[in-house]
């Protein structure tokens, strides 16, 4: 084999190890990314989402008493305001969700919400013809019954969503890991090829040029 040949090989293997350590640093990076990414664009999100949808259903039910206690045109059209952000809530969640489960919670939660604007028509109905015990039979009726179901299926999601959450920080622990060890590995493969190719280049090519040239050193002596 001739010296370029040999000095090619060990050059060529120096870099196919960086290529490969390169390549997997790169791909387990990836990997950690995407989960990052995935956590805060569907758990945290979601989080935020059913946060949101709680706090428009709560509103909600304030400003019904306030409406049912005062008929101002203030409490009504804030009543109707956060109606209305229920259900934009609810149907931010149903576009953003993909997870079986969240999928089921939502439909729950739109049901529970379907039945809630049916009875606060009644109410408010009721409300405006000064018919209290009607309106007070809807307030402590089916409407509290669909504002606890809204805020259990809500509960329900955000454990969900926690739970998600730990099992994407656990996996994500467990990508670290795997390339911290691969990166160590791919470490100590390198250091070994490196020492291999070394031997390899002072056996193969340094120790025959030394002989060659204590050879001509020889004949140059006149041997």
């Amino acid at each position: 084999m001739k010296v370029g040949m040999k000095l090619n090989i060990a050059f060529y293997s120096i870099i196919a190890v960086m290529v490969v350590t390169a390549i997997l640093t790169f791909v387990n990076l990836n990997n950690i990314e995407e989960q990052q990414n995935y956590a805060f664009d569907h758990n945290v999100e979601q989080m935020i989402l059913v946060d949101d949808l709680r706090y428009n259903m709560s509103t909600q039910g304030l400003f019904l008493r306030a409406y049912f206690l005062e008929k101002s045109d203030s409490n009504k059209t804030n009543l109707e305001l956060y109606a209305s952000n229920v259900d934009a809530s609810i149907e931010l969640l149903k576009e953003r969700s993909v997870r079986d489960d969240m999928i089921a919670l939502i439909q729950e939660a739109e049901k529970y919400n379907d039945a809630f604007n049916a009875s606060l028509d009644d109410a408010m109905a009721a409300i405006e013809a000064d018919n209290t015990t009607e309106a007070l039979n809807y307030i402590n009726g089916p409407l509290r019954e669909a504002n606890t179901g809204i805020s259990t299926v809500a509960s329900e999601m955000l454990e969900i969503q926690r739970q998600a959450l730990t099992e994407t920080k656990g996996d994500t622990a467990s990508t670290v890991s795997v390339s911290k060890i691969v990166s160590i590995i791919s470490v100590v493969i390198g250091v070994l090829i490196g020492l291999f190719l070394v031997l390899f280049v002072k056996r193969t090519i340094v120790k025959p040029l030394v002989e060659v040239i204590e050879s001509a050193e020889y004949i140059a002596d006149g041997n």
